[in-house]
């Protein structure tokens, strides 16, 4: 069985490396977002986020729920969390159709 003091340099020695490790991550991360090759997948992937945070916003405004919202437009409520979180790719005409169920119409700006 370890001691209280083995225990404590174990601890501290493993938060050490989560640190490191998120520190290395971190870096990496930034240099793919910043990579010259790498400017239009990011470009669409900010345009696609953008995107769900105004339907995210749109339904909140209409104040109704995932589900609610799911089920005016026949479909799940899984579906709506991932059209928010920017996961699928969605068509012009799901955005209206999803838009109008809150209440709103799409425009480009």
């Amino acid at each position: 069985m370890k001691t209280d003091k083995e225990l404590k340099i174990e601890v501290k020695q493993f938060a050490t490396n989560i640190d490191r490790l998120a520190a290395e991550q971190k870096a990496a991360r930034k240099a793919r977002l910043e990579a010259p090759e790498n400017a239009e997948a990011v470009e669409r992937i900010q345009s696609a986020m953008e995107i769900a945070e105004q339907l995210y916003k749109a339904r909140k405004e209409a104040n109704i729920t995932q589900k609610e919202l799911a089920e005016r437009l026949n479909t799940s409520q899984a579906a709506i969390a991932r059209m928010e979180r920017g996961r699928l790719n969605l068509t012009i005409q799901t955005v209206i159709r999803y838009a109008a169920a809150c209440g709103k119409k799409v425009a480009i700006l």
